[in-house]
């Protein structure tokens, strides 16, 4: 990587992790499509062959919302939940602390120690990886031969409606560039034996102003890279606009979630 790559991503990563910080409080009021898409992804793990007492290594935890069901499924496994955030970290680790359970502040995309993990799981983190495609090969390697890697991510037509008000408008969106179905296997070619889904769920909030604001209260509102946001009067416009299309029904957002299991070989 070049250094002025390194330094930019550096700041972005740390911007990331400063927003999750801030949203500690605000998160799991909000978190509707996020509780939903970690009970799905604890389903699928239920469903995986692994030993009863696997070592497992969670990638952004947050407030604990699949650490939960992590601890639910494997009471006596070792678990290290790791986290970008060091208040989300925190959180996780006042509300689930227990023997075997490790909490760290830890860079998804830079493993800060040598792990040997049966199964390695992520709801909704990986998505604000850097390089993405390159961060899951690397924790690929941080798996046991006969592990499984399963996580949830983002998909293409996330908030949709929201970028088509924006191209309506002639304004550019700061949607972050989140992978098709095909694209994201894509990325995971070769890395053992794949398998992925997709699911599209829509949140309705009272107004534009309402889902911006979750956006915020999630830690989830910054943009992509290199994004100059809207001006105030842009923003308004844009607002107004989708308001009006919603006609008073509330508006209506999209998350597509992808959701992939990785069994290596």
């Amino acid at each position: 990587m070049k250094s002025k790559d390194f330094y930019v991503n550096g700041l972005r990563k740390r911007a990331v992790s400063q927003a999750f910080s801030g949203a500690v409080k605000t998160y799991e009021g909000q978190a509707l499509v996020h509780r939903r898409a970690a009970r799905s992804l604890a389903g699928k793990i239920e469903a995986l062959p692994l030993a009863p007492n696997p070592t497992v290594m969670e990638i952004g935890c947050g407030t604990g919302l699949l650490t939960e069901s992590l601890t639910a499924l494997f009471p006596q496994a070792r678990l290290l939940a790791t986290d970008l955030s060091p208040a989300m970290a925190a959180h996780c680790a006042r509300r689930l602390e227990g023997p075997n359970r490790t909490f760290l502040v830890m860079d998804g995309e830079a493993p800060a120690l040598n792990c040997a993990a049966d199964l390695i799981a992520s709801s909704l983190a990986v998505q604000w990886f850097s390089d993405l495609g390159g961060g899951l090969r690397g924790l690929m390697e941080c798996l046991r031969p006969g592990g499984a890697f399963a996580f949830v991510t983002l998909g293409e037509e996330t908030f949709c409606q929201w970028r088509d008000a924006l191209k309506h408008l002639g304004f550019p969106a700061g949607t972050p560039d989140y992978p098709s179905k095909n694209a994201l296997a894509g990325m995971l070619e070769g890395l053992g034996g794949i398998e992925v889904e997709e699911e599209r769920l829509d949140q309705v909030f009272p107004s534009s102003l309402d889902f911006l604001k979750s956006l915020k209260d999630l830690g989830s509102h910054l943009p992509r890279s290199g994004y100059r946001p809207l001006t105030p009067g842009a923003l308004r416009k844009a607002m107004g606009y989708l308001d009006a299309k919603a006609g008073g029904n509330g508006v209506a957002m999209t998350y597509h979630l992808l959701r992939a299991v990785i069994r290596k070989g």
